[in-house]
């Protein structure tokens, strides 16, 4: 992949007093010559696109702008004389040219990567901006930091309003768009429902997802949900990533206060197969990434759910000796109950009570005020290597993880998974940090990336980081692979105290 950056801008006469500080009447030459941070990074990936990618690029240039502005355009190996185009008409574009040819959703990594902006734009090259259109989306997501994402009203070169927002694709949707059966009285309804035709596109909306011709991101969001899945080849790296938003609670907007003129090239509404045609390429990736993104969104949670009942089954018949022997160790070390049942923060803020073999002395929770002084965690977590609470059983208990052992009747319940963020009881969950609540989107877990990881050995912001990452990237293989790294961790017994 090579580089092509050229920036031209024309100089005031004043540069040299305001680069030494002065002040200068008119902020707009700071803006041009791009002092100061980068308020919107516009990233578009284009491939043999150049008429189109001359309209686009002029009527963002065709504005003034009260930020900063800069465009990143990824050139993915186009041979119809692209960037001699750009050279000689956009030197203030910042180009990335692809020797190989990737899926769209890796370009619009690429592009994201190089961006500096606090939003970043991604914008199709059959696109032309209207005024108004960057700074209503700019603006929505200033005053609405629960915005990880949001879209602007897409109209066809027609002025007819495309339907660019959504509901979550079905395999019956699917059905009805690719088929006939879409234009029966019977299921129109359906198909307007999933397209959002019964609405008028004219007022702020919540959706589902939106087109990825033009979407703009919010630094944050994408620090904590990642990049685009670039396994998928195009069309539906946008709904992956919008569903990924939504899992970590971040929430999509379409914004209609300014508009974008979008060239839509529909080539997959022709039959997958034909005499005339021969295969339809277009439409196999549609159903490709389909197939992906529905197993991330409805297959999953039913996969995830068969490996919790049978691994928790498995799990309690083959520890039940052990599990004996351990409540009998308890009973003799030290009076009071087996168990120990306490009220822990779940799903979406959900209560439930988790179950461990008693590894403390009675009353120990009574003492926590006096030992806040000791704690050795960061965060609002309490954790001490040397708790005097701890009974003499329950030292190796913790060393090796049999105090958790009762949490595989929570996994059979469904109130805890095999794996998922481990759950804090309710005082020690910060309700007042967004970030942290992030990690309330999934079901708690027995293990996962924490407790392979380190456990206590690692500050709550971390800790955080770690949640936040399985959630964004849970999948089939991510459970395996965690299951398996979870026995290793328990021998080397890190940050287990």
């Amino acid at each position: 992949m090579s580089v092509c950056s050229t920036e031209v801008v024309p100089m005031p006469l004043e540069l040299d007093a305001v680069l030494n500080g002065e002040p200068h009447p008119d902020d707009a030459w700071l803006r041009r010559l791009g002092i100061g941070p980068v308020d919107l990074s516009v990233v578009i990936v284009g491939t043999d696109e150049s008429e189109y990618l001359r309209e686009c690029l002029t009527s963002i240039y065709s504005q003034e702008y009260g930020f900063n502005l800069e465009v990143i355009v990824v050139d993915n190996g186009s041979v119809d004389g692209t960037l001699k185009m750009m050279d000689e008409e956009f030197q203030q574009v910042r180009c990335i040219r692809n020797d190989t040819r990737y899926p769209r959703s890796r370009n619009n990594n690429i592009g994201y990567q190089a961006a500096e902006g606090k939003y970043v734009l991604f914008l199709d090259p059959d696109t032309r901006v209207l005024p108004g259109a960057f700074e209503s989306m700019m603006g929505f997501l200033d005053q609405n930091p629960e915005a990880g994402m949001c879209g602007c009203r897409l109209i066809d070169v027609d002025g007819s309003v495309q339907m660019s927002s959504r509901t979550w694709q079905t395999p019956l949707t699917v059905l009805l768009r690719r088929t006939r059966l879409g234009a029966c009285p019977l299921f129109r309804p359906v198909v307007d429902r999933h397209l959002m035709a019964d609405w008028d596109h004219n007022s702020v909306r919540e959706v589902d997802w939106i087109q990825g011709a033009a979407m703009m991101v919010r630094r944050e969001a994408v620090a904590d949900v990642g990049l685009m899945d670039d396994v998928l080849l195009r069309y539906s790296e946008d709904i992956d990533w919008c569903f990924r938003f939504w899992k970590l609670g971040w929430k999509v907007f379409y914004v209609p206060g300014g508009s974008v003129i979008h060239a839509y090239r529909r080539t997959s509404n022709r039959p997958l197969v034909s005499l005339k045609d021969g295969v339809n390429h277009t439409l196999w990736m549609h159903l490709r990434g389909f197939l992906r993104t529905y197993n991330r969104q409805a297959l999953f949670p039913f996969e995830k759910r068969c490996i919790d009942i049978l691994g928790a089954t498995a799990g309690i018949l083959l520890l039940s000796p052990l599990m004996v022997l351990t409540a009998l160790l308890i009973k003799l070390d030290s009076p009071g109950p087996v168990f120990f049942v306490q009220e822990r923060v779940g799903r979406d803020g959900r209560r439930f009570f988790m179950y461990k073999f008693r590894s403390m002395r009675q009353g120990a929770e009574d003492l926590l005020s006096a030992l806040q002084h000791l704690n050795e965690a960061t965060g609002p977590v309490f954790k001490m290597r040397e708790d005097p609470r701890l009974t003499g059983i329950g030292r190796h208990l913790r060393r090796w993880s049999l105090d958790e052992l009762p949490q595989l009747f929570n996994v059979l319940q469904g109130t805890m998974s095999l794996i998922g963020p481990r759950p804090l009881p309710s005082l020690q969950v910060d309700f007042g940090n967004a970030r942290s609540l992030r990690r309330l989107r999934a079901t708690p877990g027995l293990s996962g990336l924490w407790q392979v990881s380190g456990r206590s050995e690692i500050d709550f912001s971390r800790w955080v980081d770690l949640d936040i990452r399985y959630i964004a990237q849970q999948s089939v293989e991510q459970e395996i692979l965690i299951l398996l790294s979870t026995f290793p961790a328990v021998v080397r017994g890190k940050g287990a105290y």
